[in-house]
């Protein structure tokens, strides 16, 4: 059985823990249909600035955009 002492192999420094940055996908959902488009994996930055860039740009159709 594992303890903590085993997973203390695997903690991050303060330098490794700066240099992690968080990504985020956008899904592209149409009224049409119930399945999901992927059409931004895994980037970097805001999420929520993504999504509105995203919904400008599809504006006019029917696609609702979520980025997470």
């Amino acid at each position: 059985m594992k303890t903590l002492k085993d997973l203390e192999n695997f903690r991050l420094g303060k330098g490794q823990m700066n240099a992690v940055t968080g990504g985020y996908n956008c899904y592209a959902t149409w009224e049409e249909g119930d399945e999901q488009v992927m059409i931004v994996k895994d980037e970097k930055g805001d999420a929520k600035k993504a999504q509105k860039v995203l919904q400008e740009s599809y504006a006019g159709t029917s696609a609702i955009i979520e980025c997470y």
